[in-house]
């Protein structure tokens, strides 16, 4: 079976980049967090794995999805069928997902967090300064495989500056997910 570079590369999408693609503030640069998450990981997922190919999946979709401001430049899904949720909240489409922001998205309004008030950069500024050393992400289990694949995942970083924002629900964040292949 042949996979696209995005499910075996978790930096594909920021590779052999064309000149064309409009990013919000240049290609950004994961060293931080790629060396937290080497440091800090939980899992050893075997190359090639539905967990492997899944959390490669995963990592550059929010490469583009946080980076890329041109959601027709995302390659990681297919735009046309795409919707964001996440634990029933509101769907978002790539483009609502753009002016929304991934954070605000998956943690919406709590007690302790109000992504109403706080903007898409806003709310990247406030994890990217508090969580100095960066913000890794990883996938914890998945329980099916395609065309419905259903897994948890752990988003861990280690707080080294002040959250300057409306608020914070918690980190490590973890969740459930389902991806329609």
């Amino acid at each position: 079976m042949s996979v696209p570079a995005y499910a075996v590369d978790p930096d594909s999408v920021l590779k052999n980049v064309s000149d064309n693609v409009k990013w919000r503030r240049g290609i950004p640069n994961y060293g931080k967090a790629t060396a937290f998450f080497n440091k800090h990981k939980t899992t050893n997922h075997k190359a090639g794995s539905l967990e492997d190919i899944v959390q490669n999946l995963v990592k550059n979709w929010e490469k583009e999805a946080s980076h890329k401001t041109d959601p027709r430049q995302w390659d990681t899904v297919d735009l046309d069928n795409y919707q964001f949720s996440c634990n029933g909240m509101n769907k978002y489409n790539g483009t609502e997902m753009l002016t929304k922001g991934t954070y605000n998205a998956l943690i919406g309004d709590t007690t302790y967090y109000n992504a109403t008030t706080i903007s898409f950069e806003d709310s990247h500024d406030a994890f990217r300064n508090a969580l100095g050393d960066g913000f890794a992400w990883e996938v914890l289990e998945v329980f099916s495989g395609p065309p419905n694949v259903t897994f948890t995942w752990r988003h861990f970083g280690t707080m080294t500056h002040d959250f300057k924002c409306t608020g914070l629900s918690g980190i490590p964040y973890t969740g459930n997910q389902l991806i329609k292949w």
